[in-house]
């Protein structure tokens, strides 16, 4: 008796998350983790909730803030700001003409 396998089975993750909102970090994380004896193991140690309601409310004691605010890019100063800002060296006989961002 010959089987044949029935083919690729897709689905987006739009409808993966219709159906149960937590699935998809599952799957990515399954995706993610070694393959080996452990790997069950580890994922029923994963507790994944679809809200911000869960039982663990009474153990975090304090929230990460998010990441530093992102520098200033050399075109958000002005021409001013580039010419006072201290140089480190002062190399005798080279000349840097600066003009304005004309964008």
């Amino acid at each position: 008796m010959l089987f044949r396998y029935p083919g690729l089975k897709e689905i987006t993750a739009e409808k993966l998350h219709d159906k149960d909102p937590t699935m998809v970090i599952r799957k990515a994380v399954n995706g993610m983790l070694p393959k080996n004896n452990l790997r069950k193991k580890r994922l029923r140690r994963l507790h994944l909730f679809p809200d911000d309601e869960h039982p663990y409310a009474a153990n975090i004691s304090y929230i990460l803030s998010g990441p530093c605010p992102l520098p200033k890019r050399l075109e958000d100063y002005t021409m001013e700001e580039i010419a006072s800002f201290p140089s480190l060296f002062d190399f005798p006989g080279l000349s840097v003409h600066r003009t304005e961002n004309t964008s």
